[in-house]
Parts: structure tokens; sequence; C-alpha cells
């Protein structure tokens, strides 16, 4: 009787660890894309256009997840259309990055 519980409390304890390890996974995510943002910004390779639709597309992101934890909590159907949102602003943002357009006045390469 005293494995079982000892099992069923380790399960416990796993299952909490893990859920909170997943709670702080969007917002790394996002430092991570503002970031590559920032450095786009800085370095000239995004234009000012395409750098404010990336932060416009950032702010719908944190908005959504400000909206899911209204609550107390975020469920799984909310964290699936989080990181569905931050992987496509992740592509949008290395596609931007990637198009060879760069700033008025800065040189190519």
């Amino acid at each position: 009787m005293k494995k079982i519980a000892n099992v069923l409390l380790a399960l416990t304890l796993a299952v909490l660890f893990y859920g909170t390890a997943q709670a702080g996974e969007p917002r790394r995510v996002q430092a991570r894309q503002q970031q590559k943002i920032e450095n786009g910004s800085a370095s000239g390779r995004l234009t000012v256009r395409e750098s404010r639709a990336l932060q416009r597309e950032q702010s719908a992101i944190s908005a959504r997840r400000h909206h899911a934890w209204a609550d107390g909590r975020m469920t799984t159907r909310e964290r699936s259309q989080i990181r569905h949102m931050q992987h496509h602003a992740g592509r949008h943002i290395t596609c931007l990055r990637r198009n060879d357009r760069m700033r008025w006045g800065w040189n190519h390469r």
C-alpha cells in the first residue's frame, strides 16, 4: 500500500512539474522572437513597415496569452492555439529577415 502511495505521489509531482514547465514556454518563445525582431531592425534587415507588422503580430499573441490566462489557467486548446500563432510568427520573422529588403540608406551585405 505504501509503495502504491509513493508511486501516485511521484506521478502527481511529475504531472505538476511538467505543467509548470510548459506554462513558461510561450513567454520564452515570444522573448526570443522579440529579440530577433529587434536585431533585424538594428541591423537594417527589416524595414520599418516589416518591423511594425511583426510587432503587431507579437502584440496579438501577447493579448491571446493574457486572454487565455484570464480565468487563472490555460487549457490545452488555448496553449495549442498560442503555439500555432507563435510558430506562424516565427516563420514570418524568418521570411522577412531574409527577403533581401533593407532599410533605406543601408548597404547590402
